[in-house]
């Protein structure tokens, strides 16, 4: 596990920043910076120093870009957003080559590279890459995960609301 210091540090304090009443008193030590105890920031895991080698779908048109495969782009910008670093290989599906095949007997992408073992499956290695790196979350928290089949539900029962009357 790894500790990082954060030092927290006060903010210029405006009346504007604040948005403070011209009644408002401050006091001067609320900006006392020497009384602050750094925040420590633990971490479960941290990036991996070497690349993660994944392969994902080739363009059909453009050789050595991303194909049209929603699930190599979705792997992919798990990658990104958790600021990973990863070694990309083009897979041409048309015609797979053979260090492919040998990596996904069932040639499917996309397949990333965790502690030399291929895994395949878009769900699980995003799901692994959670787990693994925490930092940041990307998960909906599931009191959130409702949120849109709440809306829906509440527009349909208006407008059935409004067919009655």
């Amino acid at each position: 596990m790894s500790t990082a210091r954060v030092h927290v540090s006060a903010l210029s304090a405006t009346v504007n920043h604040l948005r403070l009443r011209p009644t408002t008193a401050v006091s001067p030590n609320c900006f006392n910076t020497h009384s602050r105890k750094p925040l420590r920031v633990s971490m479960s895991s941290v990036p991996p120093s070497e690349p993660v080698e994944i392969a994902v779908k080739a363009s059909l048109t453009t050789p050595n870009t991303l194909g049209d495969c929603p699930f190599s782009q979705r792997v992919l910008l798990t990658l990104e957003e958790k600021h990973l670093p990863y070694e990309a290989k083009f897979v041409d599906l048309s015609n797979k080559p053979e260090w492919f095949l040998q990596i996904s007997p069932e040639g499917k992408v996309p397949v990333i590279k965790f502690d030399e073992k291929w895994v395949p499956d878009s769900d699980i290695i995003t799901q692994t890459l959670e787990e693994k790196y925490p930092s940041p979350p990307l998960v909906t928290p599931p009191e959130k995960s409702t949120v849109g089949s709440k809306i829906f539900f509440y527009i349909y029962r208006i407008s059935q609301e409004q067919r009655s009357q």
